[in-house]
Parts: C-alpha cells; structure tokens; sequence
C-alpha cells in the first residue's frame, strides 16, 4: 500500500505546481489550454491517477467486473440492451470486448480513463483550491471508491456534467446528462432533486428532503420492490447483513458541522457551487448516518452520490470559514491532517494490515 501514499505525495505536489502556475487566469482548466507548463503538469496528473487506478487487478469488486466482463455475451447484445438495467454499462463493456479487446484488463483501464478524466476536467474548471481539491479527491474516498464500484464511479462522473449544466441553467442538459448516469447505475436518480439546493444551505427546503429521507427508511419493504425494479433484487437480510463503519459516520459529520456553525457566512457568499455542494454533503452525512440504524447498503450507496462535491466543497467551506484567521493555513492543515490519519487507518483496516500490504496487486507495464 506504499505505492498508493508515494501516488498521493506525487499528485499532490503536482496539483500544488498547477495552482502555483494557474493564479493569473481564471482557472485551472484556463491555464490548461494557455499555458504549456500547466498543460504539461496536468496530464501528467492525469495520467498517474489513470493508470494507478487503471492497471489494478483486485480490490474490492474488480475481479467480480472482470469475469463479468469475460463471461459476456457480445452476440445477445444490441444497441436496445441501453435500455435494459445497467444498459449503459452493458453497451460499454460490448464496444470494448467487441472492437477493443477480449483482455477484462481493457474494461478496467477505460472505466479508469473515463472516471478520472471527467472528475479532472470537472475540478480545473471549479475548483478554488486545486491542490487540496486533488488530495481531497484522493484520500477522502472517491477515488478509492471508483476502483471498487466501477458502475457507480461512472454514474457519479456523468452527473459532473449534469451538475456542471445545471450551474450554468442548462436544464434540459442537466436532465439528459443525468438520464445517461442512470443506464450505467439507476439510484444516481437521486441527485434529480439537487435543484432545489443551489439558493442556501440549512434552509426548509433541506429539512423537509431529510424529514422524507427518515420516513423512506422506516419503510424497508416497499424500498426493496424498487430496489427489484430498477436493478438489483435486494433482500432484507441482504441489507442487514452489513454495517456502516461509526468512524466514517464521524468523519462525514464533522464537516456538516462546520457549515452550520459558518453558514450565514456561506449564505453571504452566495457562491452556488458551494451551496449546492453543502446540501449535498449535508444529504450525504445524513444518509450515512441513518445506515447505522437502516439500511446500511442503501443508505451508504445513496449517501455516496451526493459526495461527488466534497473535494470541492469541504476546501473551499474551511477557506471561508478559517476567511481573516492568521492562522488559516495552520487549521486546514490540522483539519486534513485527521482527515488523512483516517484514510490511513480506514485502508488499514483500523491497522490490522501494514502499511506495505498490496492491496491493488498491479500489472506489469514494464
């Protein structure tokens, strides 16, 4: 698992060379396309988070996708199975075993390509703090989670550009990009109420989503017929059978936290890129929350989608609530400090495996 932290240094130092260089334009993406050093830097960020990911063979569910992917059937598929559950990732993985190559390391590598590089384009082009922006994104679970929940990973990355349309008022866009994130995992519907959210931040309008959200999980029977409907047929004991690790209940919490104790502040910046990214992060911690007392898959699952922000969010929530504090820096620093004492246990499984433990057991390009 060294690899994994010597990664994580490198992006980093890369991300903080790219903000370093990008401060006269606009953004990062502005500095991309005008600047050949930034230019530079960037894909070669890009390109180690890809092939990190990319050229894993196990972790989580990856070897689940792959012999999935060798037991598929090219000649039962057609252009209507987009339309089937799953239908976007089934299309994906019949263009690539069709026309690419019958190798499952092809679905792994291309699922990689796409996730990181939407997420990348999405962060140059918001982000306000892209170096911790990147370390975010890296140790705060998505990127980890894209290599485990390969479906979902890609529903999360298309919704980037369903959010990225409605921040810009593109609506029919926002639904068409979000129709798209629902062939490769349907509960990505989810986000469909994030409109609501772009105004303000501990308002009605969240009180009234999360008042639903309690009442949704103390009716477990009717949440599974649906559950059977659009996917995957669950089971109570299914559901039951796992749990929601407290520690990262904690660790989701801690930041809603620190936006109701700033958000009049918040609400004054009026930036709506960050309040829709509260409330989301708000929806997420409470999902999680509730899956210690639930549903735990479920309500973990959901909980998920709405932390697509956070590595945007969470770096720009501390600048403005640390905003006029000479110690500023110091207490962002300490803040990600826990943050990644946790990403280091959380993998460790609370310490039972070193440090050194392969966990991806990547292939050889060499």
């Amino acid at each position: 698992m060294i690899d994994l932290f010597v990664m994580i240094g490198v992006c980093f130092f890369l991300a903080n060379q790219i903000e370093l260089r990008s401060k006269q334009y606009i953004s990062v993406q502005d500095a991309v396309k005008k600047d050949w050093s930034v230019k530079i830097l960037y894909f070669t960020l890009l390109l180690i988070v890809i092939l990190f990911s990319g050229l894993r063979t196990t972790y989580n569910d990856t070897e689940t996708y792959m012999q999935g992917y060798q037991m598929l059937n090219v000649n039962d598929k057609n252009i209507f199975s987009f339309f089937e559950p799953y239908g976007g990732f089934t299309i994906l993985q019949t263009f690539l075993k069709k026309y690419i190559s019958e190798n499952p390391q092809t679905l792994i590598l291309v699922s990689s390509i796409i996730v990181n590089t939407i997420f990348l384009y999405f962060y140059s082009k918001y982000s306000k703090c892209f170096e911790l922006t990147i370390f975010s994104y890296l140790i705060l679970g998505a990127y980890v989670f894209s290599m485990g929940g390969i479906k979902q990973a890609l529903a999360m990355g298309l919704s980037l550009f369903a959010i990225d349309n409605l921040l810009q008022k593109r609506y029919f866009k926002f639904v068409f990009w979000l129709l798209i994130a629902m062939a490769f995992h349907p509960y990505i519907i989810c986000v469909a109420i994030i409109p609501l959210f772009t105004e303000g931040i501990w308002n009605k309008k969240m009180t009234i989503v999360l008042v639903i959200a309690v009442l949704v999980s103390m009716n477990l029977e009717t949440l599974l017929n649906f559950a059977g409907i659009v996917g995957k047929d669950y089971s109570v004991e299914e559901m039951m059978s796992h749990t929601v690790n407290p520690m990262r209940v904690l660790v989701e919490i801690v930041p809603v936290i620190f936006s109701w104790v700033c958000r009049k502040r918040i609400n004054r910046e009026g930036d709506k890129l960050l309040l829709l990214g509260v409330n989301m992060m708000i929806i997420n911690a409470f999902m999680i929350s509730l899956g210690l007392f639930f549903n735990p898959i479920y309500f973990a699952r959901i909980g998920t989608y709405f932390s697509v922000l956070n590595a945007i969010t969470i770096p720009t929530m501390l600048n403005v609530m640390y905003q006029g504090n000479p110690h500023r820096r110091e207490n962002i620093l300490i803040y990600y400090t826990f943050y990644f004492i946790y990403f280091v246990l959380d993998l460790t499984k609370l310490g039972t495996f070193s440090i050194t433990y392969d966990l991806f057991n990547h292939i050889k390009i060499f």
